[in-house]
């Protein structure tokens, strides 16, 4: 006959077993990563403003998210656009879920954005050609074919959030960096 602490550590070793393959399934289950949540929402060649706040989990529901989906490609794509006068952030989020680059108002002078996205060697080119010219251009490395820019403005007010919205939406998404 079985002893008691035979069959306790049996029983141990197979919740250890399918613990750590529950654990490793999750990925499996959930096949959605950030990015993919985003793509699915966002429009490319123009900012999108999701009519679900919670699209993504953790996101602070004082600002206003809005997403910008580029496809660089070979070559460098563009954001451009007057950003609101608030609070705002903006992160690029590759194809795997990575966040590899953010910036936030205080990146550049004034309310015009100038966001190229691209390979680095291009964005390298770039700014080595724009030397001459004073531009205040963010440069964005995405070694994907698509990335996502999640786009965040603090809107305290319903009357502030009615005013960032379309200001968003009016941002230019996706056009030759080049």
């Amino acid at each position: 006959m079985m002893s008691l602490r035979r069959a306790v550590a049996i029983g141990l070793m197979l919740a250890g077993i399918i613990h750590v393959v529950a654990v490793l399934a999750i990925p499996a289950a959930a096949p959605r990563n950030a990015f993919q949540r985003a793509l699915a929402l966002a429009t490319p060649g123009r900012v999108v403003v999701p009519s679900d706040p919670a699209f993504l989990p953790g996101l602070d529901p004082a600002f206003v998210h809005a997403l910008c989906r580029l496809e660089p490609g070979e070559g460098a794509v563009r954001l451009a656009g007057r950003m609101p006068d608030t609070v705002w952030s903006l992160a690029v989020i590759d194809a795997s879920g990575t966040t590899t680059w953010s910036a936030s108002r205080a990146a550049i002078a004034g309310a015009d954005l100038e966001l190229d996205v691209g390979a680095a060697a291009l964005l390298d080119r770039l700014r080595v050609e724009r030397a001459a010219v004073e531009r205040s251009t963010l440069y964005a490395p995405v070694e994907t074919e698509a990335a996502v820019v999640l786009i965040r403005a603090f809107a305290e007010t319903r009357a502030q959030r009615a005013a960032i919205v379309p200001m968003l939406e009016s941002l230019a998404c996706g056009g030759s960096a080049t």
